[in-house]
């Protein structure tokens, strides 16, 4: 490791931050801990602080070993997420110039993901799953699209399928064939939301759809543009802080996330994780009642929406659309409306879904069976609203009698332990 001289990190040179973690737990986190309350000795100098810390990293990855310093860095994000960024940045430059690829399974990606795993060591808890968030909203708002000459050679199995899977996200007619806009660390933050409880995936979601400030301690982030940055380790420029619970295209967050699982691991369980968190209200309590914004715009979702549909079993949906009918004004004014669109924009879909289709009574499946057994209660506000959706819904010939092509579908699946279907295999 090569580094200039006068600056802290040159102390480190030799140390064991460079060296195998240790096989010993319980030392291993002492040294971890050691390092980190080192590093944060220095984070008063906000300018030259990240720099260092850019430099560390330059001259770390690409690595094939597992180092201690893996480890310290997630962990240092882990405790100190108003200084993410100067860590988050330089792995994304690397990452954006080719110097460095994703791997599930290497460094300094594979130490962050681990952080996420819930073991009976590391027991849940609202301190911990608020940290790991914080991790997420500093990956999300470093995790802009950019324009890059698509390159698929010489990567990893997996940094290819990422590739593939945002290829035909992003591809249209009038597109360059060999400009397309990516979110390069959208691989990263799908298998880390894979590894989280479902606690911190919904927390997630209900963030990226502004439904949802949950994380909102600390200060601002600066995101970087979507020019494509020049240069091995050159950081990408800043623009104008955006809030901490805000994120631009929170649509497109999801839809990355959601749609890098279909392609890579053929599986869905973000997808069923993220539709119940956009369209029921979340748990509150008075402390954090007005961190939720309501019920947010349905259309931007529908590709979504679509695949859930598509795979969710009836008790699944049903327990969904209940709880949209039942849920307070402050979260949906018109809960029939949201319940009306969701179905407009379902039978859309199906004009443009490629693949995979809903069942052919996907209509009666999903929202008629939960509608009977809604009115059959004959009292709550769901009976009500239920009998007026089912209104709505027959004064609406083209909802009950689509067009030819949309006859054909697959057929439906039995319902499995858990609610949703097991397995999904991509028709596409």
């Amino acid at each position: 490791m090569s580094v200039s001289n006068g600056k802290w990190i040159d102390g480190l040179q030799f140390s064991s931050l460079f060296w195998p973690p240790p096989h010993d737990v319980q030392q291993k986190q002492a040294q971890i801990l050691a390092y980190v309350e080192y590093f944060g000795q220095f984070t008063s100098d906000s300018e030259q602080f990240p720099e260092d810390v850019a430099q560390l990293i330059q001259s770390c990855y690409p690595s094939k070993e597992k180092r201690l310093v893996d480890e310290v860095l997630a962990t240092f994000v882990l405790h100190h997420p108003e200084h993410g960024h100067a860590v988050v940045h330089p792995i994304l430059s690397r990452i954006i110039d080719g110097t460095l690829s994703y791997d599930s399974h290497g460094s300094p990606f594979n130490s962050f993901i681990s952080l996420f795993t819930q073991s009976s060591e590391k027991e849940y808890s609202e301190q911990w799953a608020l940290a790991c968030g914080e991790i997420l909203r500093v990956l999300t708002h470093y995790n802009r699209p950019i324009f890059k000459v698509a390159d698929c050679n010489n990567t990893s199995d997996q940094a290819t399928a990422s590739c593939s899977a945002q290829e035909k996200a992003n591809y249209s007619p009038g597109n360059e064939p060999e400009r397309k806009p990516l979110r390069p660390l959208s691989p990263w933050i799908t298998d880390i939301l894979l590894t989280a409880p479902l606690g911190i995936r919904s927390d997630y979601f209900r963030w990226c759809g502004g439904v949802m400030g949950k994380y909102a301690a600390g200060g601002e982030l600066k995101p970087p543009t979507t020019a494509y940055s020049r240069g091995a380790g050159k950081h990408p420029q800043l623009m104008p802080s955006t809030p901490r619970w805000a994120v631009a295209n929170g649509a497109g967050v999801i839809l990355s996330v959601c749609d890098e699982e279909v392609a890579r691991y053929e599986t869905a369980n973000l997808t069923a994780a993220a539709v119940p968190a956009l369209l029921l209200p979340p748990p509150t309590t008075p402390l954090d009642e007005h961190l939720v914004a309501g019920l947010p715009p349905l259309e931007p979702y529908a590709r979504l929406f679509h695949r859930y549909y598509a795979i969710a079993t009836p008790s699944a949906t049903q327990r969904l659309l209940f709880g949209l009918l039942e849920a307070p004004p402050s979260w949906a004014p018109d809960a029939l409306d949201a319940a009306v669109q969701l179905v407009e924009l379902l039978r859309a879909a199906e004009d443009y879904a490629t693949g995979m289709r809903l069942p052919k009574n996907w209509l009666h499946l999903h929202f008629l069976r939960a509608i009977g057994t809604a009115m059959s209660m004959r009292a709550g506000i769901a009976a009500d609203t239920a009998a007026a959706l089912l209104f709505r819904i027959l004064s609406q010939p083209t909802l009950l009698f689509p067009p030819l092509r949309h006859a054909e579908g697959v057929e439906v699946q039995h319902e499995p332990l858990g609610g949703y279907v097991s397995s999904y295999k991509r028709q596409v």
